[in-house]
């Protein structure tokens, strides 16, 4: 399912009658799900897909380690 799919869905559903019939429904108690659930689509909905130029991470470095000879010591004579 693609993402303009998943905000079209939640704006559907922040719009229509169900937000509305949980915030009045008392089946859920004191732990009333519309708070939450309007959140998420108000979340959705500001979803913007990253832009692989401008938000990728940066590259990490070589991680080939170079090493360093020991410099033969000439013996004096």
């Amino acid at each position: 399912m693609s993402i303009e799919k998943i905000k079209e869905t939640a704006t559907l559903l922040k719009e229509g009658r169900l937000l509305g019939f949980l915030k009045t429904s008392g089946a859920f108690g004191i732990d009333n799900p519309y708070k939450e659930l309007r959140s998420l689509f108000e979340l959705i909905e500001a979803y913007k897909e990253p832009n692989p130029e401008v938000d990728a991470p940066p590259k990490p470095k070589s991680t080939r380690r170079t090493r360093r000879t020991v410099k033969k010591e000439e013996s004096v004579e």
